[in-house]
């Protein structure tokens, strides 16, 4: 994850004495680059090595004379081999995950502020409020979420939004984050809805409303505190979702349309798995990465989950 955001730090990379270039640029120029053979043509489905060889005119390769010329600064460059185009895959891995991680990101924050916004008013207000948020989450519930999400992602896709005069498009990054976090907020909302129930029968809650406190002011600064950590570890838990559902959008080809994602790079990767023989790496470095981010993700949240939740701890 730090490699990935480190790819649209503002910090900058030298180039030539004062030149400069910033580091995001180069690491698109890196995954964007097409590696070329002696002819003059894109160098497709290079296999994995350290190393590039010679290539002869009839098209066959030399193993006993490499060349350095297309892999600076160094071999890594090679390390996954090449795309159809004869780009890094190496590269691109590492490019791509700068964009899955944002949208994953993005779609979490949406996801969090409207379950814990409508989960924490149904448990302080109840009444035809619960009412209405319970018939709204269990309504989304009752809906397969891929189903939901695929028909929220075509409605979405392609249209455009006014707001305070200013023109936004939904097509890629933007759709995918709402049609992702429209859908994915009804589990955070049950728990929040649950935990503000137990902390408004609490005795501080009604010292707060002896004192003369105000509804508002009692549920943002004494209530919402005492659920922050189911917060943060259902976005832990959810955070790895959204990477896996941006990898279904994008082979069902409703990803982003530019730029370098692990979904594109699967999707890309079907057209290289059909020949013969298969080209296999892009597909084997773009799953790699979602498995160990995933994998990573998931430890995480286990252990915010013990580290936080006072049940855990024997608190209760």
């Amino acid at each position: 994850m730090l490699v990935a955001y480190f790819a649209v730090a503002l910090a900058t990379y030298v180039r030539a004495p004062g030149e400069h270039q910033f580091i995001g640029e180069w690491f698109e120029q890196k995954a964007m680059q097409q590696h070329l053979d002696p002819m003059g043509d894109p160098l497709n489905h290079q296999p994995p090595h350290w190393s590039m060889l010679e290539m002869k005119p009839d098209g066959k390769l030399l193993t006993s004379q490499l060349i350095e010329k297309w892999n600076p600064p160094s071999r890594i460059d090679m390390i996954l081999g090449t795309d159809i185009q004869g780009r890094s895959v190496f590269w691109r891995t590492l490019y791509g995950a700068r964009l899955s991680l944002t949208i994953a990101l993005c779609a979490t924050l949406l996801a969090i502020i409207i379950g814990t916004t409508l989960g924490a008013l149904a448990g302080y207000l109840g009444g035809w409020v619960d009412v209405g948020i319970t018939w709204l989450f269990t309504t989304v519930a009752s809906i397969p979420r891929i189903l939901l999400i695929l028909a929220l992602a075509y409605s979405l896709k392609g249209q455009t939004v006014h707001l305070l005069g200013v023109k936004f498009s939904l097509s890629g990054v933007p759709m995918l984050i709402l049609a992702m976090g429209l859908t994915t907020w009804v589990g955070l909302c049950r728990i929040i809805r649950g935990e503000i129930l137990k902390q408004k029968s609490m005795d501080y809650e009604s010292a707060a409303r002896a004192l003369g406190m105000g509804r508002t002011r009692i549920l943002i600064w004494h209530l919402l505190p005492n659920a922050v950590y189911l917060v943060i570890i259902q976005a832990s838990l959810i955070f790895p979702l959204f990477i896996h559902l941006e990898v279904i959008l994008s082979y069902l080809g409703l990803g982003v349309d530019q730029g370098v994602s692990w979904g594109q790079m699967i999707n890309a990767s079907l057209q290289e798995m059909i020949r013969t023989p298969p080209v296999w790496w892009q597909l084997a470095g773009a799953t790699v990465a979602i498995f160990g981010i995933s994998l990573a993700l998931n430890l995480f949240g286990d252990a915010l989950r013990d580290s936080l939740d006072p049940k855990l701890q024997g608190l209760t």
